[in-house]
């Protein structure tokens, strides 16, 4: 027994060291590749390539310096993040057989690239070529600093970053076989600030197949998303160097600024209310972090988002604002009354669309369950936007009783629960303790159980 029990120890241990000599060589090869590719302009070098026990294939150390001048990137550690080990051995598969791992991620971490070097340089010399730009991640940051949108690396020079060094993350995981994407993306620059995006997309997958997934991104819905921006020392620094720039203090050059920023929303044919413009005092006062949040349970077609003004849009999905990790509150964006562009509604259309190309109205609310699928399905989208973007067309949506559901078989559904998620579906049949409903994708159907008990409200299609 125990000579068997040593003889699997040695086996796993000489599989394990044939797994990862085998999937290191592979991406050392083609490092080595790449590296004979760029030889003529510079040098492409890295440390080692390690697999973790974990799932994550790492390269260390990466660097590509040219051949002449100071300049080049350095990169701590670029990651390729798998769920487990057996995801990263069987990743290679199933990329060539067309389909999508349920998550995957890629990191690089302590990006390090100077300024001043000749990579730097190289861009501005190019024909067409300008200084690399800097975005904060706050809108307008540079209003009211001379003229400027935007700053370049000789700005940031300025303000004594002569060495841009960031971490950034990527990573994605598809829910409930394919029917919803959440995304998740930061990138963190060192004494500067930080960046964290999260976002929840409904699909009408139904598969991890990369033909169907791209195909469901036709009827793809935002149901709910979250940006947070954490000063690191990006404000104090910028705010410095524009009251220079101005000859103005900071407190004269603040108010500068506040007015410049207002003004500056009017390329987004909005502007901010009183609300907005002093949450954005408060920031400049005392500069930590600012976070906006969606939080209605409605989503948002992508194909029908130009349908929107910015201000009805953030209505619509209910975005709050937080300044200093505070309370959030209503972000007070409007339109300006004096826009050729009327305010437009989530309840009617644009007048410069045609009235079938609306958002709906009544589109079922978005769910905040992870398995929850309730995207729009793709046989009935285009008829409800129809129905209820007509004008004085009068709704076939019905609130039904619940236990009175039997007698609509195959009609089209909408259901709230008392836990305050939502489904639409086709009614499938109803027993003695659930409704069944059948909801449509890509790549076919599956059927839900509803727990009767658990229904707060149902509303039936009478076109069924």
């Amino acid at each position: 027994m125990k000579r068997l029990l040593l003889l699997i120890v040695v086996g796993l241990v000489v599989v394990a060291v044939g797994v990862n000599w085998y999937y290191t060589r592979q991406i050392r090869d083609q490092l080595d590749q790449m590296a004979n590719a760029v030889s003529m302009f510079g040098t492409l070098s890295y440390d080692s390539v390690r697999l973790s026990p974990g799932g994550a294939v790492n390269i260390n150390d990466l660097s590509f310096q040219l051949h002449q001048g100071r300049g080049g990137i350095d990169v701590g550690r670029i990651s390729l993040q798998t769920a487990n080990l057996l995801a990263l051995l069987t990743l290679e598969g199933k990329l060539e057989s067309g389909r999508l791992p349920e998550s995957l991620g890629v990191s690089v971490k302590d990006i390090q690239f100077p300024l001043d070097g000749a990579l730097a340089n190289m861009s501005r010399q190019m024909p067409g070529g300008t200084s690399p730009s800097f975005a904060s991640g706050v809108p307008f940051d540079a209003a009211g600093c001379d003229g400027r949108t935007q700053f370049n690396a000789n700005d940031l020079m300025d303000m004594d970053y002569f060495d841009i060094r960031a971490d950034i993350e990527v990573h994605y995981q598809l829910i409930n076989a394919g029917n919803r994407l959440r995304l998740y993306a930061s990138a963190r620059t060192y004494d500067a600030s930080a960046i964290h995006l999260e976002a929840n997309i409904d699909l009408t997958s139904g598969s991890l197949s990369t033909a169907d997934l791209a195909r469901s991104m036709e009827n793809a819905r935002l149901s709910s998303f979250s940006l947070e921006y954490e000063d690191l020392g990006y404000y104090e620094r910028m705010l410095a160097f524009c009251a220079d720039e101005m000859d103005m203090t900071r407190q004269e050059y603040v108010a500068h600024h506040l007015e410049s920023w207002k003004q500056a929303w009017t390329r987004f044919n909005a502007e901010p209310g009183p609300d907005l413009v002093a949450a954005y005092e408060t920031f400049l006062d005392d500069p930590q972090q600012l976070s906006v949040r969606s939080g209605g349970e409605t989503s948002v077609s992508f194909e029908g988002v130009e349908n929107y003004t910015l201000s009805s849009l953030l209505d619509r999905m209910e975005v709050g604002l937080a300044v200093n990790y505070g309370d959030p509150q209503p972000l007070d964006i409007r339109t300006p009354e004096a826009s050729p562009q009327r305010l437009t509604s989530a309840s009617e259309p644009s007048p410069a669309e045609p009235a079938a190309d609306a958002p709906s109205t009544a589109a079922a609310p978005a769910p905040r369950e992870e398995e929850t699928y309730t995207a729009a399905q793709a046989d009935n989208t285009q008829t409800d936007r129809a129905e209820e973007a007509a004008p004085g067309r009068t709704s076939q949506w019905v609130q039904v009783e619940p236990a009175k559901l039997d007698a609509y078989r195959n009609h089209r559904l909408r259901i709230q629960m008392r836990s305050g998620d939502s489904y639409a579906g086709r009614l499938e049949r109803v027993d003695s303790d659930n409704v069944h409903i059948r909801v449509e994708g890509v790549g076919g159907f599956y059927i839900r159980p509803l727990a009767l008990e658990e229904i707060r409200e149902v509303e039936v299609h009478g076109g069924s």
